[in-house]
């Protein structure tokens, strides 16, 4: 009777545990802009934080693209931290079958309620295919502060 007693305060514990360490999706937020891409083409990922505070700054190699498999794809990623709750990601795409990816942040430092915690979050990717002609960007990001009446200069030249 005490062993069985003991097993279940233990399975409580073990339940409690595993419960408090998953991640609310609400924590960081991915946000793509379109729902599907093609092959090639430039994805620009906004990452939102929200809830919890970042004990270090996200870095390009925090970025995973997976197949359903887990099994990572390799690409050339690029990031811009605008400030402590807001990046943004971007990469062209390489030549992936249709299907579903997931995208996301591994390794992920951030403290939530006092505790220091390591975490992943993920969000969908789809690809489709298509025989259209795609356009991929390699893009900027400009963020510049002006004054009152003041005017930005910004410049696009696109080449054939």
């Amino acid at each position: 009777m005490f062993i069985k007693n003991n097993i279940r305060i233990l399975v409580l514990i073990f339940s409690f545990i595993l419960i408090a360490s998953i991640v609310n999706a609400s924590e960081i937020s991915f946000n793509t802009y379109r729902d599907s891409y093609r092959s090639f083409e430039t994805v620009q990922v906004n990452v939102s934080i929200e809830n919890i505070t970042l004990s270090r700054d996200l870095e390009v190699s925090n970025l995973v693209l997976l197949r359903e498999d887990n099994s990572s794809i390799s690409l050339a990623k690029s990031k811009i931290k605008v400030n402590n709750s807001f990046y943004v990601f971007y990469f062209d795409l390489p030549s992936l079958e249709e299907g579903g990816y997931r995208l996301g942040l591994t390794n992920v430092n951030y403290i939530q309620n006092g505790a220091a915690k390591i975490g992943s979050f993920f969000a969908e990717l789809n690809v489709v295919s298509g025989d259209s002609l795609i356009v991929s960007v390699r893009p900027a990001y400009i963020f510049s502060r002006v004054v009152a009446g003041q005017d930005a200069p910004f410049s696009l030249v696109i080449n054939n």
